[in-house]
C-alpha cells in the first residue's frame, strides 16, 4: 500500500482500484488516491467516511489471537540456540 502512495506523487492518474469492493470502499480509496494532495481528506475526516459505518472506535486494537505471544517465541529461540551450541 505504502507503494501505492508513493506512487501517487509521480502519476497524473489514480490506481484502478477493483471492481469487487463496496461501493463504499471504492469512494473511500478514491478520496485516498486522489492526485492533488491538498484535496485528499485528512485522516480525521476518512474516519468518519460511510464505509466506517457500523465500526465502533477503539483506543487500541484487538488481540492478535491465533499469533504466537512474543515473549514465548523469544524464549523458544533462545532455547533452540542453547540446544544448538
Amino acid at each position: 500500500m505504502i507503494f501505492v502512495f508513493c506512487q501517487l506523487g509521480s502519476t497524473t492518474k489514480p490506481p484502478d482500484i477493483p471492481e469487487f469492493l463496496s461501493p463504499s470502499v471504492r469512494d473511500l480509496m478514491s478520496r485516498c488516491f486522489e492526485i492533488d494532495a491538498s484535496l485528499r481528506p485528512t485522516a480525521t475526516d476518512l474516519l468518519q467516511h460511510k464505509a466506517f459505518d457500523g465500526y465502533s472506535p477503539c483506543s487500541s486494537p484487538p488481540p492478535a489471537s491465533g499469533l504466537a505471544d512474543m515473549t514465548s517465541l523469544s524464549s523458544g529461540l533462545a532455547e533452540a540456540v542453547s540446544v544448538a551450541e
